[in-house]
């Protein structure tokens, strides 16, 4: 560089170019001092001068002191230069500046902001154009991406003060172009600023509020002094709306900030100076104007706890938003409105200390409306092809939905029912809402549909609990109705990211709601759109449902999905039913699936509908009631749809239909469905008599489907693991069921043959050489000890547990017909319960069916002795085999005493008949008797039922010493005719019943031992001798009776019945010769 300011041509990028750099820039500012020159030789030299300043700022090494003298050099040529030529061509110095700031603000630190000045100064006199606007913008990038070398050394515990200062500093580039309204800034995605100026200075004081300790007073004070000033006193009136717009942003983002420091004050005084400044705007932003001063008021309401504010801060919101606008103004509008959305989730967040209440409800359902239709006016004006720009519109208005259902949650929550208001304008918005986001849906890219479903799943189903807890099950019903009618339509199960239960929970708050109102009919008309949702999910390509495309292939097995819509299927029927609606009762699932489904769908194909059915089959078989007639129904249906071609039915088997031959293994999941619909006949079977409608027994039944099985077993080498392991477990089933109907199929035969009255062989009348006929029972035909530990190794403990739960039903069936004739009786028993000995023998003619009753509780202590018998091999197997466990629950069964709780002793007692124990009171028995309740009947009518059985038996024992069959065995220690089992069943029956009641049980045996007592005592008195053929031997059942109770003594027997008559009745019988065992 010579003195003239040429240079030397010294451009490798070494540091020579830097030596004796102080003393020519000297010579060139020498030469630009003087006077001498003519002025065009001058203009020379300015221009040298700022191009040498331009290259030599682009060298490299140089020291900040160098940049200082070289920047104030290129300023004190461009003053010469314009001394020289007040009006330079258009944009020469701006150009020439600019590359001064762009090589200083580098490395050259504060000292550049002359030359940033400089610059701006001649910018704001300029020509404003295209490449005008270019070096405006350029200024600004320079010293944003310079600015934390031009912002100097930060003071300690300020970090980040000065870089921001530097950031808005060179914010100040970019409000030259707010008058601009072509650089007007279109946003779809907040921030919604429509000045890049309030833009970036969002972006800056981010920036600074990610430093450790960020201070919002010094951020808004240096927004108030950098930027909203400098557009005050730079802007000229009439001021254009961009720079009103710009302005208004910047206050924005200023009562952010003065909010965060709580100076409410301060924030609305510039919320009144801004309307100063945009007064010349006219009316059209009023609206922002609001909403913003709303978001202060909120602000204000949170930081000092003032619960009265809120409200009237949300209706001026909601009133706010309610404007029509478009355009500029609208995005403003939302920007506004995000401050708000803020505030409220803050409120939300402290709801403990400032808590949401009714008095909300009208402002919060306003500005939710008001706010949604705002985003959805934005959504109209994203290009069809901007999809990124879509979804983040679509974000925004479900994370405000999101809030809005947290805040009416909230709401419900913490009211009283009775305090509720009209609510038509809470369930509009909340309706509105869902209706919203169901409409969001559409176009939505397949990676994020699936998520905006989830949280409308969500949403839906949060404002449909609200209002549901709240007994308002129409509106919860009209909440849901949208997104249940959408899945319906575009089958949302499977997509990717959807919570399955969320969209169950839609639908189960649909059915509720209708439900609850007593509209059975169409809560079960939901429950078949909720199934034809389904379908795709269940059963993929098959699905029958048009327009079903799964995103997806989901591994979810069709029954874990419709298990739960089918079982409220159940319930909501049978609730029908007890409320007279038979019409319905006759209704089946599939009939609810025609009704909903569309015209053009295709039939359901055969593996959907076995799946229905039997997930059908397990909700009723959970329901308590009586179910058996809808299981047998449903196990027809299945029967009937898994028979394969050609497999005829086996003999005796009539209805159901479809159980034939093994068919082939073509289709291996229908052939095991229909081999688990044989087993679940089984069980049906074991219970309930189906006689009118078909002759399959039990046992043919469970045969049947044990050789489906073992057919499908042979077969089973090419199927998945899942397949076969499920044929492993029914086979298990089947084989115990097997035993189970074994035990059953003699049962039944024992019972049969109890209830025929003996017959007498021809030619032969009632003498005293008159041999009883044989006797079928079941304690006779498996009684060995051996037989009942085989059979308790066989089936196990669970095993166990199904025979006694059978055994158990077969008890409360014969108790409820004990009851029916008690009822006949009831007046005569009554009597007989309270009249003296000597009126009784006028009272006993008047009972009928007395000999039935006898005859059913031996049938039912035949049923109990043969379940000891069981439980005792149960107990002597586990002691074998886990004797450490079986200590334990014998001594927790010891200590149980009369005062502990009856339901702590029912749990006790529970454990211990679990493994064979035998206990005081059955818990088995309690549980079946506490079925056999009578509709209709009260409970004290139930007590007093139940106290007449112990009486109507007690009163007939007499009856039984006519019978020749009435023998006592002292080899055996019984009767022949099982007779001693009578003692275990009143024993037992008495201590189950009176639990159920949880009435006294010693008590009551007392009342029935007494009774019995008088009955033989005066039978003894009796003239005929045929009525006392065997009476020494029924004398003898009171001693059964009292050694088989743990509730009774002999010193109680000795109260009521003389001992000495017990022991001479005992040596009689031991004397008599004895006779002929039956044949």
């Amino acid at each position: 560089m010579d003195t003239d300011g040429t240079t030397d041509g010294t451009t490798d990028g070494t540091t020579d170019g830097w030596a004796d750099i102080e003393q020519r820039l000297e010579k060139i500012r020498v030469s630009l001092r003087s006077r001498s020159a003519p002025p065009s030789r001058r203009l020379q030299l300015c221009d040298r001068a700022l191009r040498c300043c331009v290259e030599q700022l682009a060298r490299p090494g140089g020291l900040p002191a160098h940049a200082a003298q070289l920047l104030a050099l290129a300023q004190e040529a461009t003053h010469t230069y314009l001394q020289l030529v007040p009006s330079p061509p258009e944009l020469y110095l701006e150009k020439i500046l600019f590359h001064v700031l762009r090589n200083a603000a580098g490395w050259a630190g504060p000292q550049a902001w002359g030359a940033a000045e400089l610059l701006r100064a001649r910018l704001r006199r300029g020509h404003q154009n295209h490449e005008w606007a270019t070096v405006a913008r350029g200024g600004f990038s320079v010293l944003w991406r310079a600015a934390a070398s031009v912002a100097g050394p930060e003071r300690p515990r300020e970090e980040g003060r000065a870089v921001l200062t530097a950031r808005l500093r060179a914010l100040r580039f970019l409000l030259l172009l707010e008058s601009r309204d072509a650089e007007s800034r279109r946003s779809f995605q907040p921030p919604f600023f429509t000045s890049h100026t309030a833009h970036n200075a969002a972006a800056a004081a981010a920036l600074y509020e990610s430093q450790r300790a960020p201070c919002p007073l010094f951020l808004a004070k240096q927004l108030r002094e950098l930027l909203l000033d400098t557009l005050r006193d730079e802007t000229p009136h009439p001021r254009p709306l961009q720079s009103c717009l710009c302005h208004l942003e910047l206050t924005l983002e200023r009562c952010r900030h003065l909010c965060k420091g709580r100076r409410h004050r301060e924030a609305l005084e510039a919320l009144q100076d801004c309307r100063g400044f945009v007064s010349g705007a006219g009316d059209s932003l009023g609206a922002p104007l609001e909403l913003l001063e709303a978001s202060v008021q909120l602000s204000r309401a949170l930081a000092k706890g003032l619960a009265g504010a809120l409200g009237p801060a949300l209706c001026q919101a909601a009133a706010a938003l309610g404007a029509e606008c478009s355009g500029r103004i609208l995005q403003v509008l939302l920007e506004c409105s995000q401050l708000v959305l803020a505030q409220l989730g803050e409120v939300l967040r402290r709801s403990r200390e400032l808590p949401l209440g009714l008095q909300e409800l009208p402002g919060l359902c306003g500005f939710c409306l008001g706010h949604g239709q705002a985003l959805r006016r934005l959504l109209a004006q994203v290009p069809p092809d901007s999809v990124r720009e879509q979804v983040m519109v679509k974000q925004l208005l479900f994370h405000s939905l999101q809030l809005f259902s947290n805040a009416i949650h909230e709401i419900f929550q913490r009211s009283q029912p009775s305090e509720l208001p009209e609510l038509g304008q809470v369930t509009t918005s909340c309706v509105q809402s869902v209706t919203w986001m169901v409409e969001g849906l559409e176009g939505l890219p397949e990676a994020e549909r699936g998520k905006f479903l989830d949280v409308t799943a969500a949403v839906t189903s949060r404002l449909a609990q609200a209002l549901q807890s709240r007994k308002l099950p129409g509106a919860a019903g009209a909440v849901c109705e949208p997104l249940c009618q959408r899945l319906l339509d575009g089958q949302g199960y499977g997509w990717a990211g959807v919570t399955t239960d969320r969209l169950h929970r839609c639908f189960r708050l649909q059915v509720e709601s209708w439900r609850s109102r007593g509209q059975h009919q169409r809560a079960m008309d939901s429950v078949g759109q909720w199934l034809l949702a389904l379908g795709p999910l269940c059963w993929g390509h098959q699905s029958p449902w048009p327009h079903s495309h799964c995103s997806q292939s989901v591994p979810v097995h069709p029954s874990s999905l419709v298990a739960e819509p089918v079982a409220l299927w159940a319930r909501i029927k049978m609730e029908a039913a007890k409320e007279g609606e038979e019409e319905l009762r006759l209704r089946t699932l599939w009939d609810a699936l025609q009704s909903q489904c569309h015209p053009q769908c295709q039939p359901l194909p055969g593996d959907t509908l076995v799946a229905l059915l039997l997930a059908e089959l397990q909700a009723y078989k959970s329901l308590r009631g009586p179910t058996a007639s809808e299981r047998y129904n449903v196990l027809c249906d299945l029967l009937a749809l898994g028979d394969p071609p050609g497999a005829g039915d086996p003999p005796g088997i009539g209805d159901p239909p479809g159980i034939g031959d093994p068919p082939g293994v073509a289709e291996p999941r229908r052939s095991l469905a229909r081999a688990v619909a044989l087993l679940e006949l089984a069980q049906l079977l074991c219970s309930h008599s189906f006689a009118p409608h078909t002759d399959c027994s039990a046992l043919d039944a469970i045969q049947e489907s044990l050789r489906l099985l073992e057919s499908l077993a042979q077969n089973s080498q090419s199927w998945n693991s899942q397949i076969q392991a499920q044929l492993l477990d029914e086979r298990a089933q089947a084989l115990l069921w097997l035993h189970i109907c074994t035990l059953e199929a003699l049962m039944e035969k024992s019972v049969a043959r109890g209830l025929e009255p003996p017959e007498t062989p021809e030619g032969e009348g009632e003498g005293e050489g008159q041999q009883p006929q044989p006797w079928d029972w079941i304690s006779c035909s498996l009684s060995s000890e051996q037989e009942m530990r085989a059979l308790a190794e066989l089936i196990g403990p669970y095993g166990m547990k199904f025979l006694s739960e059978n055994l158990m039903w077969h008890v409360g069936s014969q108790v409820t017909e004990l009851k029916k004739l008690v009822a006949e009786n009831m007046d005569t028993l009554v009597q007989l319960r309270c009249c003296r000995p000597e009126q009784r023998p006028a009272l006993l003619p008047r009972l009928t069916s007395a000999d039935n009753v006898l005859k059913r509780m031996t049938i039912i202590g035949e049923i109990l002795s043969f379940r000891a018998m069981a439980q005792q091999g149960l107990r002597e197997v586990l002691s074998q085999h886990c004797p450490f466990l079986m200590g334990p629950i014998e001594s927790l069964a010891d200590v149980v005493t009369p005062d502990t709780d009856i339901q702590v002793t029912l749990s006790i007692f529970e454990l211990a008949s679990a493994a064979g124990i035998p206990c005081e009171v059955d818990p088995a028995l309690v549980t079946a008797l506490a079925s056999t309740r009578t509709e209709g009947s009260s409970p004290e009518e139930e007590y007093k039922v139940s106290c007449l059985l112990l009486v109507f038996v007690a009163v007939s024992l007499p009856l039984l010493a006519a019978d020749p069959a009435s023998l006592y065995s002292p080899e055996l220690d019984g009767f022949t005719n099982n007779l001693h089992c009578l003692a275990k069943a009143v024993v037992q029956l008495s201590a189950a019943l009176f639990t159920v009641h949880n009435k006294n049980i010693e008590s009551h045996l007392k009342e029935f031992l007494l009774l019995a007592s008088l009955s033989l005592l005066q039978l003894a008195q009796e003239p005929d001798k045929a009525r006392l053929r065997n009476h020494d031997s029924i004398v003898l059942l009171l001693q059964l009776i009292v050694s088989e109770s743990s509730f009774l003594t002999l010193d109680m027997l000795e109260s009521c019945f003389p001992y000495a008559l017990l022991r001479n009745a005992f040596r009689q019988v031991c004397r008599e010769p004895p006779r002929a065992p039956p044949h």
